[in-house]
């Protein structure tokens, strides 16, 4: 079996996307399946020259080794908005090696890849599945409503009703999908890669932020977005002992950052939170094993991978009901999706913070649980499964 997976962009600013990329094509390879990835070289570092000008890192579209996966980068244009990236030569380059392949893995919607290549699965008779990526629900249709009717009603909504499927992450984001009239919607939860337990994880995280070897540590990870609510931490925080302090990890708009950083001072925890950026790698790897807490108040989630992350290394996550885990977190304990306002999260978060027993009984079912639900073997297997669903084949055991 051979798949392509195909996204606008790869880079480590997107945050989760980028990631359930990565691990997915990680964990079909780890089943024998032959997956790799098409992408632009949007927002990465040249890895060893600069890409020739309509051309890619590997030369002749060839695929490189990107973080332990197969990936052909092509060449960007200038002009692009959010996520929509155009790419001559990947229109090019598909067209030409579409057959090549037995299904594509096509992530986001709204965006120039997916067209382009969906639109080339259909004229050679290569089946193609879509991942909704949220952006089918309710809050995210809100946003830029009149350029997302325009792009659905002419162009993505015939590409979605012709796939072999549409990928959803949570039942939430699955009925949003039937709600709309598509009734090719399939529950394909993701999966997080495995990770290496770091037993000094927690001193090294205090150090490396010169906090007090004693100090609780209060988690956000994700982007600074009002999507994402990290207000709503600061406004927590407030609430919260002295001896709790807040990273915030993760990138935004200047403007959007300077609220938050005038809100901190506004409340008077400026001295308690520490705006670190994005976070990968070790250092990433640090903040998760590291913290006492991880809280994400967001208004729309379909899955979240930071959440996924955080539950799989045992850290107890406090989330909003809109997160897509929900229904996975309130098996670990239904204390901990709340109603996020000002003061909703809180009786909760002082609670993981200052009981021990009950903060080491929650980390015991985050492990417990995480195992089945989030673990990259257990959805890469799933997702084999919807492969050899669509092709015919048999899956394996």
């Amino acid at each position: 079996m051979r798949v392509l997976h195909v996204l606008p962009a790869l880079a480590e600013t997107l945050g989760g996307p980028t990631q359930v990329a990565l691990s997915s094509v990680r964990g079909l390879r780890a089943l024998g399946v032959d997956a790799e990835i098409a992408t632009t070289d949007a927002g990465i570092q040249p890895l060893s020259r600069k890409p020739p000008e309509g051309g890619s890192y590997g030369g002749s579209c060839d695929p490189i080794d990107y973080q332990g996966v197969p990936v052909r980068f092509f060449h960007a244009a200038a002009l692009r908005l959010r996520e929509f990236i155009p790419s001559l030569s990947l229109c090019r380059w598909i067209q030409a090696s579409v057959k090549e392949y037995d299904l594509l893995d096509l992530h986001y919607l709204y965006t120039f890849s997916t067209s382009v290549c969906a639109r080339a699965a259909l004229s050679h008779g290569v089946p193609y599945t879509v991942r909704a990526m949220g952006q089918l629900e309710p809050w995210s249709v809100r946003q830029s409503p009149r350029r997302k009717w325009l792009y659905d009603t002419f162009v993505d909504r015939h590409l979605l009703t012709r796939a072999a499927s549409v990928q959803c992450t949570a039942s939430s984001e699955l009925e949003s999908v039937q709600r709309r009239g598509i009734d090719n919607g399939v529950l394909v939860p993701l999966g997080v890669d495995p990770f290496v337990p770091l037993p000094e994880a927690a001193a090294e995280l205090r150090s490396s932020y010169n906090l007090p070897s004693n100090a609780k540590i209060l988690l956000y990870m994700s982007r600074l977005h009002k999507k994402k609510r990290p207000e709503l931490v600061l406004e927590a925080l407030s609430l919260l002992p002295a001896d709790v302090q807040c990273l915030l990890a993760g990138e935004g708009d200047d403007s959007y950052f300077a609220d938050l950083q005038s809100l901190a001072r506004s409340l008077s925890v400026a001295d308690r939170v520490q705006f670190v950026g994005h976070l990968s790698g070790h250092a990433k790897e640090v903040a998760l094993q590291g913290s006492d807490v991880m809280y994400l108040p967001s208004f729309s989630e379909n899955f979240s991978i930071a959440v996924a992350e955080a539950l799989i290394r045992g850290l107890p996550t406090v989330i909003s009901p809109e997160v897509g885990l929900a229904s996975v977190v309130r098996t670990i304990s239904p204390d901990l999706v709340v109603r996020c306002d000002e003061a909703g999260a809180v009786p909760i978060l002082r609670r993981l913070l200052e009981d021990r027993d009950y903060h080491h009984s929650v980390q015991a079912a985050c492990l417990e649980v995480s195992v089945n639900e989030v673990s990259l073997a257990s959805a890469s297997r799933k997702l084999h499964a919807e492969y050899c669903r669509i092709l015919k084949m048999p899956t394996v055991e």
